[in-house]
């Protein structure tokens, strides 16, 4: 088995272990509400993330799917087209203590930038939908790019002194379409589609470009340096540079 058999045997297994609790979380009524998408006006929560914005023909299965989920549970929180992304990796994890530090803001920019040499643009497929016990995810497979950029980010941090404030370490390419903004409604109807859609192959995406932002937990709020840092990967590699 190669490395990027084995990765793909590790993705299959973290989803299945979600989904088993997302389902049963659903079914018996234990799905968790997050209270703060019932007032966003004063949801102060900001940090520093490191993200893949999901974008082009791609987020037509993802509109599709999300549809499909509205027909259901239409008072849920959905996300709209311009805040889908995959979370690289939380530089800071969204707190209501963040405050925006231009000169962190140049080191996190730095490490990216030390940390992409040499890397070249990956694909992630797209293939279905599972829950959490408080969201809908879209299943992404990256092709092994995803976690070398993980590891080299977080490696390159260390090296700069800086401390990396995740939440966790993920080695997921999920994408989130819908969060319990309200208990469930047609608990069965939508176990049904999830079963449904559970592989529905949404094709693949060629990841040519990332951004550093400052946002918001759901990133509806993106401080537009705010698309601070803006990698095109498809150039050659090493070279990499600041969108302003």
């Amino acid at each position: 088995m190669d490395k990027n058999d084995r990765l793909t045997g590790d993705l299959e297994t973290l989803y299945t272990t979600i989904n088993l609790e997302g389902m049963e979380a659903i079914r018996s009524g234990q799905e968790k509400i997050d209270p703060h998408l019932n007032n966003l006006g004063q949801d102060k929560r900001l940090g520093l993330t490191l993200l893949i914005t999901i974008k082009g023909e791609i987020t037509q299965g993802f509109q599709f799917l999300t549809e499909e989920i509205q027909k259901i549970e239409s008072e849920q929180y959905f996300y709209p087209e311009t805040d889908l992304h995959i979370t690289i990796l939380d530089l800071i994890s969204a707190t209501e203590s963040f405050e925006k530090n231009d000169a962190m803001i140049r080191e996190s920019i730095k490490v990216v930038q030390n940390a992409m040499k040499g890397l070249s643009p990956f694909d992630v497929q797209f293939n279905g939908i599972i829950a959490s016990n408080a969201a809908i995810l879209v299943k992404g497979y990256d092709d092994g790019g995803l976690q070398k950029l993980r590891r080299r980010t977080r490696k390159t941090a260390s090296e700069y002194g800086i401390i990396l404030k995740e939440r966790y370490q993920s080695i997921s390419a999920h994408s989130t379409i819908v969060r319990f903004k309200k208990a469930l409604k047609n608990r069965e109807q939508l176990s049904a589609v999830l079963q449904q859609y559970h592989d529905f192959d949404m094709g693949v995406m060629k990841v040519n470009e990332l951004e550093l932002v400052v946002h918001d937990w759901y990133n509806r709020k993106k401080d537009s340096v705010r698309k601070l840092l803006w990698l095109n990967l498809a150039a050659s590699a090493g070279i990499c540079g600041e969108k302003n």
